[in-house]
């Protein structure tokens, strides 16, 4: 339930309308990704260039082939959100999901996004022009983009992405699984992290590709460009001192798969859609396990 956690608004009336609140600036931002724009709007100037800073080259318009998706900000006082001291703190998201409409709430923050009629978000901060105000952009921005791959046919996996001689290899795990480490062994090996957080996979005519999502831990958070790879393999990983790769039941593929989905996997509204979407993914590629230790020999049984 949206507020448990005590980290969003303290608005008497709950959520604010559309319109509520005034922009911060007349500025937008655009910035194309895997042939979608994601468009800011309402921005002051200051803001503006934090946001095309973070985003870098994605954020030079290219050409796409679908309309925006558009992201609203609108500023609020910060005495309306409950005062916490963010130092060494770290939070999730709350999420609400219904029919029409996903509410979001972070601290200093809350969205709205619209799911009918394709996609569009409205966020209302009390944070500009400072460190924090990118926290709310990365995450509506996070979120839209679950949302959008699904609807295309894809699915975003929360996932290490790795490239070898231009074809990407995805690992998946929960947390603790080892995504982190196993990228750590690659790029000493010379490998290429895409990301060891989130990695978009979509269907293309050759089969599926993999886009690095540029959201990162430890690795992978400068992209250079915004290029799909080909998918060469997915695996649910486990750390295990003496490794291996087997096989996967496709039941249980399709499961952790799901559970490796973020936002979209806990909406009732788009469920059947991911799941369609994943059988998809698993009778072109088979999800195998790989089993393996903390050194760099796991690629001799990809290779």
């Amino acid at each position: 339930m949206l507020g448990e956690t005590g980290i969003g608004a303290t608005l008497p009336r709950g959520f604010p309308q559309t319109q509520d609140y005034l922009p911060l600036g007349t500025a937008s931002v655009s910035v194309d990704w895997a042939r979608t724009r994601y468009r800011f709007n309402a921005l002051g100037h200051e803001e503006a260039a934090l946001i095309e800073q973070r985003y870098g080259d994605l954020s030079k318009h290219k050409d796409t082939a679908t309309p925006p998706i558009d992201i609203t900000l609108r500023l609020m006082d910060a005495s309306l959100f409950t005062t916490i001291e963010p130092s060494g703190w770290q939070y999730a998201i709350e999420l609400q999901q219904t029919q029409d409409t996903v509410w979001c709430m972070g601290w200093q923050w809350m969205a709205k996004i619209e799911k009918n009629h394709g996609l569009r978000s409205t966020v209302w901060t009390s944070r500009r022009h400072d460190r924090f105000f990118l926290d709310p952009i990365d995450n509506i921005f996070r979120i839209l983009c679950c949302y959008q791959f699904c609807k295309q046919g894809g699915v975003v996996l929360h996932s290490a992405g790795v490239e070898n001689d231009g074809q990407a290899y995805i690992f998946f795990g929960p947390s603790g699984a080892g995504k982190s480490t196993l990228c750590g062994i690659s790029e000493k090996q010379g490998y290429n992290i895409l990301s060891d957080e989130l990695n978009a996979l979509l269907p293309s005519r050759d089969g599926w590709t993999v886009c690095p999502l540029p959201f990162a831990g430890d690795f992978g958070r400068t992209i250079a460009e915004d290029r799909a790879r080909p998918l060469k393999g997915i695996y649910r990983i486990i750390q295990d001192p003496d490794g291996f790769l087997s096989a996967m039941p496709r039941g249980q593929a399709l499961a952790t798969l799901v559970a490796a989905s973020p936002y979209v996997n806990h909406d009732q509204t788009i469920l059947d859609r991911l799941i369609e979407n994943l059988n998809d993914l698993t009778t072109h590629k088979p999800v195998k396990r790989l089993g393996f230790a903390l050194n760099p020999s796991f690629w001799q049984r990809l290779l």
